[in-house]
């Protein structure tokens, strides 16, 4: 069973907080004060990892959105562009635009001539 961050993060309070308060008849079992210590201290640092990587996140989602409104902006430009190369120039230079070969042939009728 997969269990979420929090869900796992709580059992870990949980523990720290019961061994915090029943040390001593533990302490034959050898949960020491070192044990306790290093099971505060993991559980600190993913705290602080949990932290960056939400920071991380949410800079990276800002980062993608700041990405996608500029790629609207510059698609938008490069349709207007377009047009204006199938106005203004002979269909042989539109590849060197990006135009693909035959991407805006003159359609025919069917029984008319090319």
């Amino acid at each position: 069973m997969q269990r979420t961050y929090t869900a796992r993060m709580n059992r870990i309070r949980s523990m720290v907080t019961g061994l915090t308060d029943l040390l001593d008849p533990l302490e034959k079992q050898k949960v020491t004060l070192d044990f306790l210590a290093s099971l505060i201290l993991f559980q600190e640092n993913t705290r602080r990892i949990q932290k960056e990587r939400q920071a991380s996140k949410k800079a990276s989602m800002q980062a993608t959105a700041a990405k996608n409104c500029n790629l609207k902006k510059a698609e938008r430009m490069c349709s207007k562009a377009r047009k204006w190369i199938r106005r203004e120039l002979p269909p042989e230079v539109w590849t060197e635009f990006g135009f693909k070969k035959g991407e805006f042939a003159k359609k025919t009728t069917p029984g008319s001539k090319p």
